[in-house]
């Protein structure tokens, strides 16, 4: 179950917000060394505001297993204020396209369907908010992983070693082709959003 936060409910899901900021410290402080973003028991930076929205999925005991940040592009962003070198030309910001960032899994839901259902999540959501898309700098490597899983990706430059690493700016397109081939991979006809969620606006 993927269940959305934002600034409307938030002070009804302290708890599942802060499980997943322990989370992505396990995973961005402990394991990749971020240590800029050490704050504590939680990892967080300057975007983890009230325009901040979270998809973070759950186990059937509703602990947080994995998750995602999504922010409005119109507001100065990951990509605008650090990443701008990235992207071959204008970096794309519009009321219909959000960033994604911080895209974690616990250790132990790696190897599960935790990971696609993530996706799959993240088009529902977008779909139901009038999305085009979402932009993300993201290991090269794993573009042709989420392609293979039925996600229409769209390089927004070419790769760029950070880190030791290959990065890639690239746009993530909101369609509802990508959903049904998402769906396919995932094996799953009904959403994976939370049902009392379904359907409200995120920044209202």
């Amino acid at each position: 179950m993927i269940r959305v936060i934002d600034r409307s409910n938030r002070d009804r899901f302290r708890r599942t917000l802060d499980q997943q900021f322990r989370m992505r410290r396990d995973v961005f402080v402990t394991e990749r060394g971020w240590k800029d973003f050490d704050r504590g028991a939680y990892e967080m930076d300057q975007y983890d505001t009230e325009d901040a929205v979270y998809l973070v999925s759950l186990d059937a005991h509703d602990a947080v297993i994995g998750g995602m940040r999504l922010y409005p592009t119109l507001k100065p962003h990951l990509m605008s204020e650090t990443f701008a070198h990235m992207v071959d030309g204008p970096i794309p910001q519009r009321s219909d396209i959000m960033e994604l960032t911080r895209f974690a899994l616990a250790a132990h839901a790696r190897h599960s369907h935790t990971y696609c259902e993530l996706f799959l999540g993240l088009l529902e959501y977008g779909l139901g908010e009038g999305l085009s898309g979402t932009m993300a700098l993201m290991r090269t490597l794993r573009i042709p992983v989420i392609q293979n899983l039925g996600m229409t990706v769209r390089p927004l430059g070419l790769p760029q070693d950070i880190d030791g690493e290959a990065q890639t700016a690239v746009l993530i397109e909101m369609n509802e082709d990508s959903l049904a081939r998402v769906r396919r991979s995932a094996g799953r006809s009904e959403s994976v959003l939370e049902t009392s969620l379904r359907g409200r606006a995120s920044t209202s």
